[in-house]
């Protein structure tokens, strides 16, 4: 017998790597520096936390950010939306196809499998193509896909991660959630549900596997 039926995968720093490096670097690029105190990579502050809480809108997004630009001093005539999308989408590295067929493999295996981020119109829907170039589009691989801009709430607040127990019925007991950042697994934890907490760009499938079994 199973010791769990629902499996809960976060999306990036477990599925997808990041590399938030690059992304400093590039709003660095933009004159930007104030990116340092808002971009994280569990969850973000100030207006990147807005905008991953679908509070503010993709154009809202790119205003806001071009305005803190101009704030520094630069001129912001030439920082056009499609270069602020440029830098914000540079975040999103890899998402190594293994990962995808180790996922497609637990569903054969009667798991539920779902996915739950913190994330944004722009990054979810230029990441869908990884998905999509693996031959496993989101939808067909999951479950369920919750994501913090359409839920208006987001991960480490317990609130998503009651939000995520009400509208699928899972028990928490039952339920093992996947995800790299502890403080996201400890407020599930808070929650009832059971956790696995891997580190970034790592081959985890060892690892899960001792999890489940």
């Amino acid at each position: 017998m199973k010791k769990y039926d629902n499996l809960i995968f976060d999306f990036g720093g477990v599925l997808l790597d990041l590399a938030v490096s690059r992304c400093k670097q590039m709003f660095h690029a933009l004159g930007f520096n104030g990116i340092d105190n808002l971009l994280g990579t569990a969850h973000q502050k100030g207006i990147l936390d807005r905008f991953e809480r679908g509070l503010i809108t993709e154009q809202e997004f790119y205003d806001s950010l071009r305005a803190l630009i101009g704030e520094g001093g630069k001129d912001t005539d030439a920082i056009t939306d499609a270069r602020i999308r440029e830098a914000w989408v540079s975040m999103a590295e890899a998402l190594p196809a293994y990962r995808l067929q180790e996922i497609a493999n637990l569903k054969r295996e009667g798991y539920h499998v779902s996915a739950l981020s913190n994330t944004n119109s722009i990054h979810w829907d230029y990441c869908r193509h990884f998905f999509v170039d693996a031959g496993f589009p989101p939808e067909e691989l999951f479950e369920n896909i919750w994501l913090s801009y359409e839920m208006h709430l987001a991960k480490p607040d317990a609130a998503i991660f009651k939000k995520v127990l009400e509208v699928s019925g899972y028990q928490p007991g039952r339920t093992l959630f996947i995800d790299d950042a502890l403080q996201n697994c400890q407020v599930a934890g808070s929650c009832g549900i059971h956790t696995f907490n891997p580190q970034p760009r790592t081959d985890w499938r060892r690892a899960l596997t001792s999890v489940l079994t």
